[in-house]
């Protein structure tokens, strides 16, 4: 891994930043996101950015990409997980 590659989002977007301003550099740029937050974890994915998760509940760390699923069709991603899941 070029590790010249690896920037603290910190660094470039201010403290509440939208999401999708992140994800879509990322996306553009080839970035894999790192994060604890599954929030953040859900938007990337749903972006279709891969992710590395740190779960401290679990201590895993998990590399995590995903597969075009609609992003078009599920804009919200709370819809989207609702429906995916079968909850609605």
């Amino acid at each position: 891994m070029n590790k010249s590659k690896v920037i603290n989002s910190t660094d470039i977007f201010r403290k509440g930043e939208r999401d999708e301003k992140l994800t879509d550099m990322a996306k553009k740029k080839g970035w894999i996101i790192v994060t604890r937050d599954i929030r953040m974890a859900l938007r990337s994915l749903i972006d279709c950015v891969p992710i590395i998760f740190i779960n401290d509940d679990y201590k895993t760390i998990s590399y995590i990409t995903s597969k075009s699923h609609g992003v078009k069709k599920y804009p919200d991603m709370f819809d989207y997980i609702n429906e995916r899941f079968g909850y609605k």
